[in-house]
């Protein structure tokens, strides 16, 4: 339990940079007009928009890409060893979100790459306004990983295509 205690809290970092700056077939396939694909060294590649320019790299964030323009953050955060015992993992990763501010509005089971994931939609606020995050949560290798998107609340209705491409382009390499 004290190695998930030590997830949450570098959780925390993850979440509070993106706040501010607010091998399967597929995965040889083009990304979509206007995307992408990033092999983010970890087991896994994604698509991003085309404009998000690389940020700084700290506590368990391991890639941030943002577009201060756009406002617009997906942040691959690393949440530590994969656990044998998911309840607890899941328990761990809840209040992880919440101690980061986040209210979690759903919180549902995903595939990615013919693995078991778990997706969260989740609310909260910043000093420039209510802000959505969504996340995938994911096995790569012996860690798991996290993709998280963080987008104004005022935006989130225009957005919900492109964040719905980048999250379900999540390729784990085999």
């Amino acid at each position: 339990m004290t190695a998930l205690l030590r997830i949450s809290a570098r959780f925390l970092s993850c979440v509070s940079i993106a706040v501010v700056s607010c091998a399967a077939a597929s995965a040889v396939q083009e990304p979509a007009a206007g995307l992408k694909r990033v092999d983010t060294g970890y087991g896994f590649s994604i698509d991003l928009p085309a404009g998000l320019e690389r940020g700084p790299q700290a506590g368990n964030a391991r890639l941030v890409f943002s577009s201060l323009a756009d406002d617009f953050t997906v942040v691959v955060a690393n949440f530590g060893a994969t656990q044998k015992d998911t309840a607890a993992a899941s328990s761990v990763y809840r209040e992880s979100f919440a101690k980061a501010g986040m209210s979690i509005e759903t919180e549902t089971d995903v595939v990615v790459s013919s693995v078991a994931a778990r997706r969260y939609v989740m609310t909260f606020d910043s000093p420039s306004g209510p802000g959505r995050a969504e996340a995938v949560l994911f096995p790569s290798g012996d860690e798991v990983f996290g993709v998280v998107i963080v987008v104004p609340s005022a935006t989130v209705d225009a957005r919900r295509p492109i964040i719905g491409r980048v999250l379900d382009s999540i390729r784990l390499v085999r």
